[in-house]
């Protein structure tokens, strides 16, 4: 398997390749396209499926449209105003063939800093999610697989204490302190 350097996935001096909490490698991961033809589906390796949720085969079955999950509540820190309405989680993400993930980063904090006026320096893993969020709404319809389906099972509140019909989205368990 070929390795491939994504820290430079923005070519923006202002966007650092890790945040102040240490984030960052799931950016990094998350923002650069591997294969450009087909559909590309990634999930945080602390989910699990074990069937295709409903939102998936449709995703599948498009070639406009990107993919992300239901969460249990809203965590999309500095783009919270810049996503889609409802509680999302990017732990399942979907780009449709031919779609440029790091153009769409790069737009999607372009907008936030001519909104607020001045440089976006991302603080935390929801500063990251909420970027991912925002940049998959902002460059295309953007399907979202249920909780039902994917459940939220996490050692933090709020959680959901049954698996998805689908799957199983472990949230935390890559913490480095779990309460």
């Amino acid at each position: 398997m070929a390795s491939r350097d994504l820290s430079g996935h923005l070519s923006r001096p202002q966007a650092p390749s890790r945040s102040e909490d240490g984030g960052g490698s799931r950016l990094e991961a998350r923002s650069s396209q591997i294969f450009t033809d087909p559909h590309e589906i990634a999930l945080d390796n602390d989910c699990i499926l074990w069937a295709i949720p409903t939102a998936m085969r449709s995703f599948l079955d498009r070639q406009d449209a990107t993919l992300l999950a239901e969460d249990r509540e809203r965590c999309l820190g500095q783009f919270d105003d810049e996503a889609l309405t409802g509680a999302i989680n990017s732990g399942i993400r979907g780009l449709p063939p031919r779609f440029h993930s790091s153009r769409e980063l790069a737009a999607a904090l372009a907008e936030k800093e001519r909104r607020i006026g001045k440089p976006v320096l991302l603080r935390s893993e929801l500063d990251e999610q909420g970027l991912q969020a925002a940049a998959l709404h902002r460059a295309a319809a953007c399907l979202v697989v249920s909780k039902e389906e994917v459940s939220i099972c996490s050692p933090f509140w709020p959680r959901q204490t049954e698996l998805g019909t689908c799957g199983a989205h472990f949230v935390g368990l890559n913490s480095s302190h779990i309460p």
